[in-house]
């Protein structure tokens, strides 16, 4: 009796110590989507864990460049090309004649003379861009298209001060390769907020918020789920003229955070990322003949992503991995005359960051009323 009772003591001293282990364990270990590297069939969990956060970061990079371009549009920023009033004179001896026979010279008044016209207080706007993403490191080459639909509107308050609202589409289709290839795929529908202050005659302000309802499909329907997504960005430009060249540092700083449903395939998550941005393009403007030109530039942005985390309400943090990337970037801005904008652009990602590369092809065109 004696030896089933010291046996009995040990096995509830041994439960209990193994339960004070497991109280103690260390959290489930950071989800690693390199080691994921050649799986054919990774859980539902591990894709929106790698995934989710290169489509979110790539529409938080599209949204903030296009308010700072629209921005742009909206303030006096070049070199004022206004003539003043002067003298009639029809050339060189007429002047010769007046100047040394002591002739009356005709003033043209200032009032006769045309002036530029009111800065438009309406602005409407329409922006696509078609991103190809190609994610080199988790799910056997997923990748695929991303696709960010915006139109906008803003009113111009003062001189330094405009105010807007813009609504968005989003689409994605990304794909693995294998047997049985992942896949993921999400829709959503958007609207925002975004205004503009010109500081100086050479520092503009810029700044955005945007919510998005997200549906998305893993896995052809394996988990099919519900997200809201919140992103807001600001960015400070400037803008630097010698005669028709344009030099253009700039600085942004953006954040986006998503919070997705639980579905019986898959915990509820949280999906944020965070970075700052420094910046620098270089234009030239090109006169096409009459109030039409052309401003071909080049540009580069560096990218510091501080924040690059995903946290799965059971399991806890599953990816913490911040990251810097350097992207390249080309364009043609075109004016036509004084009320009607288009821009083409073209940017290259990834050149520093090892696990995806993306391609965007973008067009937006303003009208100012």
């Amino acid at each position: 009796m004696r030896a089933k009772t010291i046996a009995a003591v040990i096995s509830l001293s041994c439960i209990a110590g193994s339960t004070e282990l497991l109280a103690q364990a260390p959290p489930p270990p950071d989800l690693d989507c390199e080691l994921l590297d050649g799986v054919n069939e990774p859980s539902e969990t591990e894709i929106t864990g790698c995934a989710k956060s290169l489509l979110n970061h790539q529409s938080l990079v599209n949204t903030s460049n296009s308010i700072a371009g629209i921005i742009a549009g909206r303030f006096d920023l070049g070199p004022n090309q206004t003539e003043p009033a002067g003298l009639e004179l029809a050339g060189a001896k007429d002047i010769a004649e007046r100047l040394s026979g002591g002739g009356a010279i005709l003033i043209a008044p200032t009032a006769d003379v045309v002036v530029a016209a009111a800065s438009p207080m309406w602005n409407v706007w329409v922006d696509g861009k078609y991103n190809w993403l190609d994610d080199t490191s988790a799910f056997s080459n997923l990748d695929g298209s991303l696709i960010n639909l915006i139109v906008g509107a803003d009113y111009k308050f003062t001189d330094r001060l405009v105010l807007g609202v813009m609504g968005t589409y989003e689409t994605s289709d990304l794909e693995g390769s294998g047997l049985l290839p992942p896949t993921q795929e999400t829709d959503g529908w958007g609207g925002g907020v975004y205004l503009g202050l010109s500081l100086t005659d050479n520092l503009v302000f810029s700044a955005n918020v945007l919510g998005t309802e997200l549906d998305t499909d893993v896995n052809g329907g394996a988990a099919d789920f519900d997200s809201t997504r919140v992103q807001a960005s600001s960015a400070l430009t400037g803008y630097f003229y010698s005669g028709t060249w344009r030099y253009s540092p700039s600085i942004t700083v953006a954040w986006s955070k998503e919070w997705q449903d639980a579905t019986a395939a898959l915990n509820a998550q949280t999906i944020e990322t965070g970075m700052i941005s420094p910046g620098l393009q270089f234009g030239n403007t090109i006169s096409l003949g009459g109030a039409t030109t052309v401003e071909p530039w080049l540009g580069a942005q560096f990218d510091w992503v501080g924040i690059n985390k995903v946290v799965d309400d059971v399991a806890g943090t599953i990816l913490d991995d911040p990251y810097t990337d350097l992207r390249l970037q080309t364009g043609l801005n075109f004016a036509f005359g004084a009320n009607a904008q288009l821009a083409l652009t073209g940017e290259i990602s990834g050149l520093l960051y090892k696990d995806s590369d993306t391609y965007t092809a973008g067009a937006n065109f303003a009208f100012q009323f």
